[in-house]
């Protein structure tokens, strides 16, 4: 029997064998019947003809082991690609080893060594990706972790390419499956609180998307001080719609929402971003910093991959003033929703010269909330004066007169003044406790009078030509007489 078999097979290998001659020379494409593979049974059309069935099957087992060339594109960083892809493998087949490999350069094939890649996972965590070409059974052939531009220009996102099997391409694309899911739900940087930069000092584009990991160990919610009305504003509309993300969906409130903190320097807009990005990553949020204003609208589509997502942007008069211009008009845009319009995406802007805002981007449906982030007032002063006197302030001293002396002062400001009044305190009660009353820090803040001075920016003459020489005419004569 052994025999039998055996000879029926050398039969069908010389079947075979003549059918991928035959086809080579004369029938590249040889007609093909549909096969399909269900079940346990072997069902062959009533009006074929076993011969011409065992025919088909040849032609289909030649056309199915023909090596075909496969490629995947991911609008995702090569990072983010590429651990994924790993992940993926590994899951699917086990471990895995990459390899040397061979390309085709301009001058002819080129060796490529494989190599590992570092990959930023956390603020100070790195881990290894394998990069390069790695053998694949279950596909018949070899898969390559490789890159790709969109529209013919950096930057680079992540592709796999290949050489396979015909007969594994849906394997390849269950493959592709997973790695897009893994990106969709284990994706490196969703949820988590990042810097990127698009393009570089020059403004040309950056080759590869490295974003880098926010560190939120110092960012202190209880340092964010503002006067009652601004924080009850900058809670309602920054931080409600990340917090109670569920109650705001449930309520039919959209969560594209676009929000300018205007104001001074140093008045507390930056550290608002940073505890955004504190309680976005605490409720699932992406929170994406981004370097420069400019880069704004290629920031908005990388945040869609990773949203709900906070997008928050410093001086963006840099990129808004002046004449509207196709950067203007793309940034616009997407504000106005005809690109992110059903994405969760809160964009939040930064300027310290509001007048400088194109009024283009003021109106109501690009921007929801215009936020003054006004100096501390008195009552603001005393509580920040409380905060970074700590336990050097006894409960019991009142502070209303430091309070009033430093209103208007940012809290850089105050917080100097507390700093000086350690040393009054010392001066004053040498060997002492140390401890800190009004007098102390009032004796501060008045030593950084002239200090403070110095940082208060000119006001700004918006007067014409003609209404200033009117103005010096006047004071002239005046002096005169």
């Amino acid at each position: 029997m052994s025999n039998e078999v055996d000879s029926v097979g050398e039969l069908l290998d010389k079947v075979v064998e003549i059918e991928k001659n035959r086809t080579k020379k004369h029938h590249p494409d040889a007609p093909r019947a549909e096969v399909v593979r269900k079940g346990v049974k072997m069902i062959v059309p009533e009006t074929m003809g076993l011969l011409d069935a065992a025919k088909v099957l040849v032609n289909q087992a030649i056309y199915e082991d023909k090596e075909v060339s496969v490629r995947e594109i991911f609008d995702y960083p090569i990072p983010d690609g590429a651990l994924a892809f790993r992940h993926a493998l590994e899951e699917r087949y086990g471990v895995i080893a990459f390899e040397d490999y061979e390309k085709q350069g301009m001058f002819g094939p080129v060796k490529v060594k494989a190599q590992s890649m570092t990959v930023r996972i956390g603020p100070n965590q790195t881990t290894q990706v394998p990069w390069g070409q790695v053998e694949v059974p279950a596909l018949g052939g070899f898969l390559v972790s490789d890159s790709a531009v969109r529209g013919g220009r950096p930057p680079f996102i992540f592709s796999v390419t290949g050489t396979i099997k015909r007969r594994y391409e849906g394997e390849f694309q269950a493959l592709c499956h997973d790695i897009r899911l893994r990106l969709a739900e284990h994706s490196i940087y969703r949820g988590k609180a990042i810097r990127v930069a698009f393009t570089d000092e020059d403004h040309d584009s950056v080759v590869v998307i490295e974003p880098s990991f926010l560190d939120l160990s110092g960012v202190k919610p209880d340092e964010l001080i503002f006067e009652s009305g601004l924080g009850d504003a900058i809670d309602a509309n920054l931080y409600t719609p990340i917090q109670h993300s569920a109650d705001c969906r449930k309520a039919g409130i959209p969560l594209k929402r676009g929000i300018l903190l205007a104001g001074p320097y140093g008045t507390g807009k930056t550290l608002a971003a940073y505890v955004a990005a504190l309680r976005a990553e605490q409720n699932g949020w992406t929170f994406v910093y981004v370097e420069k204003a400019s880069d704004l609208p290629l920031a908005i589509r990388f945040a869609m991959n990773y949203e709900p997502a906070v997008i928050f942007c410093e001086d963006i008069d840099r990129t808004t003033s002046g004449i509207r211009d196709a950067e203007q008009d793309r940034l616009l845009n997407l504000l106005d929703g005809l690109e992110s319009k059903s994405h969760e995406m809160v964009v939040v802007f930064t300027t310290n010269d509001l007048s400088a805002i194109s009024p283009a981007l003021l109106r109501p449906g690009r921007l929801d909330a215009v936020i003054n982030v006004r100096p501390p007032d008195a009552k603001a002063a005393e509580r920040l004066l409380r905060l970074y006197g700590r336990h050097l302030i006894p409960a019991s001293e009142s502070l209303k007169r430091a309070g009033a002396a430093l209103e208007g002062q940012i809290p850089a400001i105050i917080r100097e003044a507390v700093e000086r009044s350690k040393l009054t305190a010392i001066s004053r009660r040498p060997g002492s406790t140390l401890t800190l009353t009004e007098e102390d820090i009032l004796g501060a803040a008045d030593s950084m009078r002239m200090h403070w001075e110095l940082l208060t920016p000119p006001q700004r003459d918006d007067r014409s030509d003609i209404e200033k020489a009117a103005s010096i005419i006047v004071g002239v004569n005046g002096a005169a007489h």
